[in-house]
Formats: structure tokens, sequence, C-alpha cells
């Protein structure tokens, strides 16, 4: 038996035996996101217009992330920062979110509360 069939052999195995991967840390992320921009204008957080088109968002979400990534960025504040553009990103790129968003403006509520979501 060849070394890569032996491999996958070895990981069937392990999954019939009830191996499972270590749960993903999901919980924390969805909520920081759902509520990162509370109140903010997502387009506003990533420095672009009003109905900026998916690559405008694109390219101002990527200039965005390389200066609040943690890991570019040693700041303690670059993570909450980070969770924040991408929230705004998120909104910004699904249609449905953007009008939930909307929505939620125009009612004076919390602008993005739980536009995150899905």
């Amino acid at each position: 038996m060849g070394r890569g069939v032996a491999l996958v052999v070895a990981a069937v195995v392990a999954s019939a035996r009830g191996f499972a991967p270590p749960p993903r840390r999901l919980a924390a992320r969805c909520v920081a996101r759902s509520a990162a921009y509370e109140g903010d204008d997502p387009f506003a957080v990533l420095g672009c217009a009003p109905g900026a088109s998916k690559a405008e968002l694109r390219k101002a979400f990527r200039r965005k992330a390389l200066k609040t990534h943690p890991d570019v960025n040693d700041s303690p504040e670059a993570a909450a920062e980070f969770a924040r553009v991408q929230a705004a990103y998120d909104t910004a790129s699904d249609p449905k979110r953007l009008r939930d968003w909307e929505r939620r403006k125009r009612r004076g509520g919390a602008g993005g509360a739980g536009a995150a979501r899905t």
C-alpha cells in the first residue's frame, strides 16, 4: 500500500473512532462582528463613498485590514479595530445586510446593531 493511501486510511479510521477536530472559536468572533460597528456608517469605517462598487469596497477593506490586522499591528486595540472593519465590510458588501442597516438607520435606531448577523 502506498504512503498516501495509508494516510487516507488512517484518517478514515480515526474519524470512525469518533475523533473530532478541536472546536472552532466562532462564538466570540461572531459576537464581536455583530456589535463591532454599532451606530457607525460602514462606508465611513472603510473610508469609501456610499454606493461604492464591490471592487472599491474590497480595495478599501484590504487597505484598512493591512493597517489594523492583529498580526501586523501590535496595538492592544488592533483586534477590536480589525473586527470593526471586518463587520463594516461584511455589511457593506452584502446587499441584504446593507438593506437591513439602512432600514435601521432610517428608523433612528442603532445603525448597525445586529446587521452583521446572518
